[in-house]
């Protein structure tokens, strides 16, 4: 990176950039919750209530934490979002690591977080994404959803027809910062699957 892009991007965060567009993504969900709308990555339930820096309730993906609840069975989901304007899909990126560090503390927490075909979902909610992420990331963890079991989804990304080398790489990155925050232990292919099936990225 350019000294130019070094400084452009260190004055965007310290000059409020990013608690601007932090503030921008938390206005739009509260909006969308007095309109009667509903959460992305969610079943179309209400949304019930939204919880703004949740770390005093011991969440650690926590700039934003969207309730939702069927106004017929009363079962309940939430969405926990955490917002970063220059995150990359990257194995290197501080900024992912931090975002995988507290969201594999958050998604093994039964107290805040519940797994499962209709469980909670963990969102990393970014700025405008590239090329790259759009047409990698987004089909891997759309994968990781569709497949019946992590033996069918490690079968397929192991095969050229149904997975390029970028999205390889991508999956790569999560596996070296999950490895990180899981006290620098390899994941079970079916802990990997599993997290990556609650895990969406928003734009």
């Amino acid at each position: 990176m350019s000294k130019a892009k070094k400084e452009l991007a260190s004055s965007f965060l310290t000059g409020g950039g990013g608690l601007h567009f932090e503030e921008n993504v938390q206005a739009s969900f509260v909006g969308l919750m007095l309109a009667g709308g509903y959460a992305p990555c969610l079943s179309n339930w209400p949304i019930t209530k939204i919880k703004l820096q949740g770390r005093h309730a011991d969440y650690n993906t926590d700039d934003l934490i969207v309730f939702t609840e069927d106004n017929k069975s009363g079962r309940k989901r939430r969405l926990l979002g955490q917002v970063k304007h220059g995150a990359k899909i990257t194995a290197k990126d501080p900024i992912f690591k931090e975002v995988i560090q507290a969201a594999w503390s958050d998604f093994n927490n039964s107290e805040i977080f519940t797994k499962g075909r209709n469980g909670d979902v963990i969102g990393l909610i970014t700025g405008p994404l590239n090329t790259t992420d759009i047409d990698s990331v987004r089909p891997l963890l759309e994968r990781a959803r569709q497949v019946e079991d992590h033996k069918e989804f490690f079968k397929d990304i192991a095969l050229t027809k149904f997975t390029s080398d970028t999205t390889r790489e991508k999956l790569e990155a999560f596996k070296v910062n999950l490895k990180i925050a899981n006290d620098n232990k390899d994941l079970a292919e079916s802990d990997l699957h599993e997290f990556l099936k609650h895990f969406h990225l928003l734009s």
